[in-house]
């Protein structure tokens, strides 16, 4: 699908398997009742521009503790950030750590955010929290990264979804997004399931 006749295109394409960093993104949908209309956050799939502004939320303090055997009890302590989008990285930061599609921002990612939403201006999420990147002790300049969403649309879920998908079928998160979720750029990313059971998703992007 074109984005406009004066608009150029970047074809992005990423391989993984269903064990990846975005696999925690979709635990939450194991007891859902598909049948049932849920209220659920917009999805962005595309990052948020250079110089937009981005909110997120975690959990950086929190902990559980054992009372006596049997018997937990969780401590949350809720934080959100905001900040402004310095970097984009459509295909990697590095080859390392961050090695799928994500943004650098100025807001402050504590330990134990990870994996929080990360909202745009528009109030979609985004992305997910992946790490801080400020050195230790820094405490003025904050750099934190996350996770563009448009890859996990092609993380392999078997989670039961009936007629459609019986209890034990595996089939690619972009389905579930396509039929039961408001995901904006949805048109502009596909998924190949692989032979092997690996994916490969790739999005048309402008640029």
């Amino acid at each position: 699908m074109g984005l406009g006749k004066q608009s150029h295109t970047n074809n992005l394409a990423l391989h993984h398997d269903s064990q990846d960093h975005f696999s925690f993104f979709l635990h939450i949908l194991d007891p859902l009742n598909l049948d049932h209309v849920w209220e659920v956050p917009v999805l962005a799939l595309h990052p948020p521009k250079v110089r937009e502004g981005v909110f997120a939320f975690g959990y950086p303090r929190s902990s559980v503790s054992m009372q006596f055997p049997g018997n937990f009890q969780a401590r949350t302590d809720a934080t959100t950030s905001a900040g402004t989008v310095t970097e984009v990285h459509e295909i990697r930061r590095d080859r390392g750590f961050l090695r799928y599609p994500s943004f650098e921002s100025d807001a402050r990612f504590d330990p134990g955010m990870s994996g929080g939403p990360v909202f745009n201006e528009q109030g979609h999420v985004c992305s997910i929290i992946a790490s801080g990147l400020s050195e230790a002790g820094d405490r003025t300049d904050y750099r934190s990264a996350a996770w563009t969403l448009w890859p996990a649309m092609g993380v392999m879920v078997n989670f039961t979804w009936e007629p459609r998908y019986p209890k034990g079928t595996y089939f690619p998160m972009y389905e579930f997004a396509k039929a039961k979720m408001d995901t904006r750029s949805l048109e502009n990313v596909s998924v190949t399931v692989n032979a092997d059971g690996t994916t490969t998703v790739s999005c048309r992007r402008k640029r």
